[in-house]
């Protein structure tokens, strides 16, 4: 499936998953986001790293996010308020119906390795 994110720049990039990979897998095989940034296998020891927002035409195909999903996302957050377009891009499941997505990659890009851009 075909997805867009757009950086921190506001640069789009089109990204292809797969139906049932992750957002986070795809960003990560994109290049857009560093596979480093998530190394943990349990979401209450997350510190937000795969972060991603999403444009609000396509929050209400996605799944509510998780308890522990939301309580992460908050207790990672400047001001621990939750962005209603934050989600962790490890807990977005891709799906057929979300063919054409537009998120934004927040994660450092696998190129930040090199240089000093980040996404």
């Amino acid at each position: 499936m075909n997805l867009s994110a757009i950086d921190a720049e506001g640069k789009k990039h089109q990204v292809v998953g797969l139906t049932g990979q992750t957002l986070l897998k795809a960003l990560c095989n994109a290049g857009l986001i560093d596979p480093e940034s998530h190394r943990l296998e349990q979401i209450d020891a997350c510190s937000a790293e795969c972060e991603v927002h999403v444009a609000q035409e396509w929050l209400e195909r996605l799944s509510s996010p998780s308890y522990d999903e939301s309580y992460v996302l908050k207790r990672n957050s400047r001001n621990r308020e939750l962005n209603k377009h934050a989600r962790l891009g490890c807990q977005v499941v891709l799906e057929q119906d979300l063919e054409g997505m537009v998120a934004g990659a927040l994660a450092k890009s696998c190129k930040s390795k090199t240089s000093s851009r980040t996404l």
